[in-house]
């Protein structure tokens, strides 16, 4: 039950991105969503993986190198 409640929540939450893009145009909404998907994407746990990934792969790799991957 929970897990349609999260899909369900999820589908709006995109849905009202596309409704939202389509009122405001390509041009502003690609300008709006940069900068908020910048915002938003180092929130989430991702980069924590690929850091452990790139851990795994290689030990010996520095951090400028890590981050240029990343």
């Amino acid at each position: 039950m929970i897990k349609i409640l999260k899909y369900l929540i999820q589908s709006i939450i995109v849905y009202f991105f596309f409704i939202l893009g389509r009122i405001l145009g390509l041009k502003i909404s690609r300008i709006i969503f940069s900068k908020f998907f910048q915002f938003l994407g180092p929130k989430f746990k991702s980069k924590k993986i690929i850091d452990e990934n790139l851990n795994n792969y290689n030990q010996n790799l520095t951090e400028l190198e890590k981050k240029e991957i990343i």
